[in-house]
């Protein structure tokens, strides 16, 4: 991946040295250089910075070339703060320069694979509102262009083109429910990422193929290439969070040389001033005054780079957090498969045949669960989904299809006012499960004809309730015999993860009279 901090170091001070002499071209190549390095870091704020300083100064100079490429970083970053309207004007404008004569031959290519980059990301949103026929078409528009892009990057032999724009398709055939094609394409891109050595490539190509084999069943294989995936990313992440310090550090450094050039400037000018003037002691204290101020404000920048060296320490320990779900909750379900199909054979041996039904509809049931769980994790890990519209769809996913099917009615009301509402990976993944055992044992226990849940917000607080017509239980006894503790998710979890979100948990209940669970939790806490 290259030494990142040192590329933004040398990318400025090449910025600086053109500046002093006027080189417009060398400039542009600078400002676009760093733009993409914080690009790469998902430093989008100084990328985007960068890269609009370059494409002024390319749009002065006439240079198409320089501007389409500049664009297309543009449009890059908006895709991934999902403006997809705002990055097709990007990526269209750039992809008409590259049709031009004389344009480079990865151009075409590549515009073609930003564009069906924004029709998967449109058919994603489209799907996330559950219109699966206008997202089909959108994911049909995406693959066309994609496979426009794979024939031209295969045309001029670019390896490394071949193997993401085969990633691409895979992962657009899976989204349309052909998993042959999709498994195809994604095998080819693994002996291709393996080739150009892309370990990003091989992360992305390792969890669809989980995926599939999760899809097909076949369980071993897509824990299989689970871990691979985990394994790549951890890889990736690891060494992007050395670096990430490392760019922050270097551009501290930066700064910092600029307040030396500005406080050496200024002291000199007041030096000069002191010689002409008589009343030094009233120039000194403005020096003095001058020093202190250029202190503070260097020690405030340094405050909040450090800042942002704390928030990635803690995201890496968020990301360890999830780790560790993944082993002890993966694991632990597959070795209950492995004892289960132990014991099958056994049975199957002796003819038994009632006991080695019941045992593999064992193995059926704990495989399900083993790939709710995995989901249920991938998509906590997914920065994507922190938004409250994201969670309310998730919960809403879960909840609704498990109560029809027990002809339950369920129900889900929200305030208005929380799309506003943010919760960070940790948060979201607690929240999201607490709501989950509650409804799950509303649906699998009480026996009730009717769930009623809602989200609030009061102040600074989110408030979740949870009621139902049920039979109810006894507290003080199910959290002593641990009868709702089925799954390793029951009452003492609750009040174990709304503990971890500085929350409050209240769970009230009699027999024969329903249930009522409120969670309470600060937003900003």
């Amino acid at each position: 991946m290259g030494n990142y901090s040192k590329g933004v170091e040398y990318a400025y001070k090449g910025f600086k040295a053109s500046e002093e002499v006027n080189d417009k071209k060398e400039m542009a190549q600078s400002l676009h250089l760093m733009g993409y390095l914080f690009y790469e870091f998902r430093n989008y704020e100084n990328a985007l910075k960068n890269f609009e300083a370059a494409s002024v100064i390319y749009k002065e100079m006439s240079d198409d070339l320089g501007f389409a490429r500049n664009n297309n970083m543009i449009g890059e970053i908006l895709l991934e703060q999902n403006k997809c309207s705002e990055a097709l004007q990007k990526f269209n404008a750039s992809l008409a320069i590259y049709n031009k004569p004389n344009a480079p031959a990865w151009g075409k290519p590549w515009g073609y694979s930003n564009l069906g980059s924004v029709y998967e990301k449109q058919g994603d949103s489209i799907m996330a509102a559950l219109s699966n026929t206008a997202a089909i078409t959108k994911y049909k528009e995406a693959l066309k262009t994609f496979l426009i892009s794979l024939h031209q990057f295969e045309q001029i032999k670019d390896p490394a083109g071949i193997a993401e724009q085969n990633i691409f398709i895979g992962k657009i055939f899976f989204k349309l429910g052909q998993v042959d094609n999709a498994k195809k394409y994604l095998q080819n891109a693994v002996s291709m990422a393996n080739v150009v050595g892309e370990k990003k490539n091989l992360a992305t190509c390792y969890l669809y193929l989980s995926k599939i084999d999760s899809t097909q069943g076949n369980i071993s294989n897509a824990y299989k290439h689970y871990k691979l995936y985990t394994a790549f990313k951890d890889s990736i992440y690891n060494l992007q969070s050395s670096q990430n310090l490392s760019l922050y550090k270097t551009q501290l450094d930066i700064e910092k040389k600029d307040h030396e050039i500005a406080l050496l400037a200024t002291e000199n000018k007041l030096q000069t001033t002191l010689a002409e003037k008589q009343s030094q002691r009233r120039n000194f204290a403005y020096v003095l005054a001058g020093l202190l101020l250029a202190a503070g404000t260097y020690g405030f920048f340094r405050f909040k780079k450090q800042s942002k060296i704390k928030g990635e320490q803690k995201l890496l320990k968020e990301r360890l957090a999830i780790s560790q779900d993944l082993h002890d909750n993966i694991g632990s379900t597959l070795s209950s498969i492995a004892v289960y199909s132990q014991v099958a054979k056994i049975h199957s041996e002796k003819y038994e045949q009632q006991n080695m039904s019941e045992l593999l509809e064992k193995i059926g049931t704990t495989s399900n669960e083993m790939i709710t769980e995995m989901n249920d994790i991938v998509w906590a890990i997914n920065p994507g989904n922190d938004s409250m519209e994201k969670i309310v769809l998730r919960m809403e996913s879960f909840a609704k299809p498990l109560a029809a099917a027990r002809n339950i009615y369920f129900d889900l009301q929200c305030d208005a006012n929380l799309s506003s509402i943010y919760l960070n990976m940790e948060k979201r993944k607690n929240f999201y499960l607490i709501f989950k055992e509650a409804v799950n044992n509303a649906i699998k226990y009480s026996g009730a004809t009717g769930i009623s849940t809602s989200i609030n917000k009061n102040a600074n607080y989110l408030l979740l309730t949870v009621n139902d017509n049920g039979v109810g239980f006894n507290i003080d006894v199910e959290m002593t015999d641990h009868k709702l503790s089925l799954s390793g998710n029951g009452l003492k979890n609750m009040y174990k993860r709304a503990e971890e979100l500085n929350g409050n948990l209240q769970i009230t209940s009699n027999p024969n009279s329903g249930t009522s669970i409120s969670l309470k939790i600060p937003i900003n806490g």
